[in-house]
């Protein structure tokens, strides 16, 4: 017999909550909704290991295999995705009823599948623009995608500006979670001579030029924190980069677990993310809930996420990195003026429950049918 609750399906490239950003987000909307919406994931398989169907807090997840022998033109790719989707959408319509149906960035073989299930199964339609395709994807794709959603999220201003959207139902929600509960109490450490990196060891976050910047301060430590398992050559070629540099102040932590991660914050005193392109940047926010300046470049979202909570460098100048780093961590009155501005931008953008926002705009739009 079926539950007489809303059935909810969110769709996404990779959902893996190990792994942090936007499956972290999903996961948190996901618990937001239990109580009220059955919850289901469609997501490709990433490994052979991984099983079809998983569950995670009480969401079910139904993982695709993309198996591809040899090399087949992009279009036909997207078209056995879209098909695998599809196949995964149809059992749990006809399991559990119609739903809506939220996906993730408009990659094609998601719009397709959003197209096709707004005929029957899918009544609502949300679209979520949280991540570098929603960006980079066709403009013809942005255009079906604007034409198929009921509801349009933006995880920025700058996204909804990059999509080029003209929808007239769309919101922009900083999806970094609740407000933390020790936020008053959180601080950074001045006098510790210690710049943090927190991200994913991937080539988009630009580390490369980390250990640049690293091998010209050498009396300063730079820890990374971030899974590197899932681009191991990238984080290998960076271990051979500061060995040939003779690098020995860079220090790469790997996947850490929420206190460590919390004890690193509190213990450093800069914040440092040289990434080439953010749509976003949840760890920026999370960086001025401690008071810790933020050194990053000035591009895509990231002065909208950073604020006067920090200070931006022109992209890849090297001198200039250096120099902003310097400063901050030789000048304590400098230090501890843009510190006290990480908090209060911290609190006048961020400290708001974005993730009950919108999973009560997506709880609406399920009882709207």
């Amino acid at each position: 017999m079926r539950e007489n609750k809303p059935n909810i399906v969110f769709c996404y490239r990779s959902f893996y909550p190990r792994i942090g950003g936007m499956e972290n987000c999903i996961l948190q909307l996901a618990q937001r909704l239990h109580s009220y919406c059955s919850i289901y994931v469609i997501t490709p398989k990433l490994d052979k290991g991984s099983p079809e169907i998983d569950a995670v807090s009480g969401t079910k997840i139904f993982r695709y295999r993309i198996c591809a022998s040899r090399w087949m033109p992009p279009i036909l790719n997207n078209f056995i995705k879209t098909f695998q989707i599809m196949r995964l959408a149809i059992g749990i319509y006809w399991k559990n009823g119609p739903f809506v149906f939220n996906f993730f960035d408009p990659y094609e073989e998601q719009v397709f599948a959003a197209l096709l299930l707004r005929f029957k199964m899918a009544k609502k339609v949300i679209c979520s623009l949280g991540g570098t395709a929603a960006e980079y994807s066709s403009s013809k794709i942005k255009r079906l995608a604007n034409i198929c959603a009921d509801v349009i999220i933006g995880h920025s201003s700058y996204i909804l500006e990059a999509f080029g959207m003209s929808h007239r139902d769309a919101h922009v929600y900083y999806l970094i979670g609740s407000e933390p509960a020790d936020y008053s109490t959180r601080a950074a450490s001045r006098h510790a001579k210690t710049v943090l990196t927190v991200c994913r060891v991937h080539p988009r976050k630009n580390l490369e030029f980390l250990i640049e910047v690293a091998s010209l301060m050498p009396d300063v430590r730079f820890l990374v924190a971030g899974n590197y398992n899932l681009r191991k050559p990238y984080y290998e070629s960076l271990i051979r980069k500061a060995a040939g540099k003779g690098v020995k102040n860079v220090s790469f932590y790997g996947e850490v677990n929420e206190s460590v991660l919390a004890k690193l914050y509190s213990q450093s005193s800069i914040f440092f993310l040289p990434t080439k392109h953010e749509v976003f940047g949840m760890v920026f926010a999370e960086a001025l809930s401690y008071g810790l300046p933020v050194v990053a470049p000035n591009h895509t979202s990231i002065p909208e996420a950073v604020g006067p909570g920090g200070i931006l460098y022109t992209s890849d100048n090297l001198y200039e990195c250096t120099k902003t780093i310097r400063l901050l961590l030789d000048c304590p009155e400098h230090w501890q003026k843009v510190s006290s501005e990480a908090k209060i931008f911290m609190k006048e953008r961020f400290a708001r429950d974005f993730i009950g926002q919108y999973s009560q705009l997506i709880l609406a739009t399920a009882k709207s049918f």
